[in-house]
C-alpha cells in the first residue's frame, strides 16, 4: 500500500491513459469503477504527507470529473445495482464513481464538486461512522502514536504481539505497518483496547486528529449525504487488513 499506490497513481494510470490503453480496455457491455478516498482539505498540512497520496486535491477532483462525463457515461448506483441484479444493459463506456472510508472531508470538501458536477457517488463508510460521534481510522490514529516516539520498542512488541521491532533500524513507516498487520489480526474490541493502551502511554504528546482530514463522518452527516442524492456503502466495521483475518474474523468485522 504504502508504495504501490503511489506507483501506481503516478506513473502506471498516467501511462495507460495517454498510451489509449484504458479507452480500449473498456468493455461495451459492462462498467468501470473510479475509486477516490477524499480530498485534501483547504489548509490541511501534514508532516506525514505519505498518509494522503491515497486523496486528491479539490482541483484534480473537478478536472477528473469534467473528463469523465466528456469521455464516458457515469452512472448512479443505483442503476450499477439494477445492471448487477436485473441484469440488462447499462449505457456504452459506463463508469461508477465510488468514494472509500467515510472521511469528514467526503462531505465538506467533496459533495460540493459532486453537486457542481451532478456526479452521483456511492460512498463506502465504516461502522465507525454509524454513532453520533465519530472516531478517525484507527490504522491512521496508529501511526500518528507510533510517530512521536515515546512508545518503546518492546512495548509495541508486546501490545500487537509481533517479532523483531527496531524503530530507530527500520523507520516509522515500517513499523508502523507491521503494527498495522499485527492488530488487524484482533477483534476490534481488543484492537481498540491496545490503541488506547497506546494513548495512556503517550500522554500529552499524543496527537490530537480533529479536522476534517482525519475524522470520520457521524451519522447525522451520512444523513446529509444520502438527503443530497449520494449512495451509502457498507466497508466493513472497523476496516482491518482483510488478508491478515482469518476467514470467521473477516466476516465480522
Amino acid at each position: 500500500m504504502r508504495l504501490v499506490s503511489p506507483m501506481l497513481r503516478r506513473v502506471v494510470y498516467p501511462a495507460m491513459h495517454y498510451g489509449g490503453w484504458l479507452k480500449k480496455s473498456v468493455p461495451s457491455d459492462g462498467c468501470l469503477v473510479v475509486n477516490y478516498h477524499g480530498v485534501i482539505p483547504s489548509g490541511s498540512y501534514s508532516r506525514h504527507s505519505f498518509l494522503d497520496d491515497n486523496l486528491v486535491s479539490s482541483a484534480v477532483l473537478q478536472k477528473q470529473l469534467e473528463f469523465l462525463k466528456a469521455q464516458y457515461n457515469v452512472i448512479d448506483a443505483e442503476a450499477f445495482r439494477g445492471w448487477i441484479v436485473k441484469g440488462g444493459n447499462l449505457p456504452s463506456r459506463s463508469v461508477l464513481v465510488t468514494c472509500d472510508d467515510g472521511l469528514a472531508n467526503n462531505l465538506s470538501e467533496m459533495l460540493p464538486i459532486l453537486q457542481s458536477e451532478s456526479v452521483s457517488c456511492l460512498f463506502f463508510v465504516t461502522g465507525e461512522s454509524c454513532r453520533e460521534q465519530a472516531g478517525v481510522l484507527w490504522y491512521e490514529e496508529l501511526y500518528h502514536l507510533v510517530a512521536t516516539g515515546q512508545v518503546p520498542d518492546q512495548d509495541l512488541q508486546a501490545i500487537f504481539e509481533i517479532d523483531g521491532l527496531n524503530l530507530r533500524q527500520r523507520g516509522v513507516q515500517a513499523t508502523w505497518w507491521s503494527c498495522v498487520t499485527g492488530a488487524s489480526r484482533f477483534k476490534r474490541s481488543l484492537r481498540a483496547e491496545k490503541i488506547g493502551l497506546l494513548r495512556t502511554i503517550c500522554k500529552s504528546t499524543a496527537p490530537t486528529l480533529s479536522e476534517t482530514r482525519w475524522t470520520l463522518l457521524n451519522v447525522r452527516e451520512l444523513r446529509q449525504l444520502a438527503r443530497s442524492g449520494m449512495s451509502i456503502g457498507a466497508h466493513t466495521m472497523s476496516h482491518p487488513v482483510l488478508a491478515e483475518c482469518t476467514e470467521d474474523e473477516a466476516l465480522q468485522l
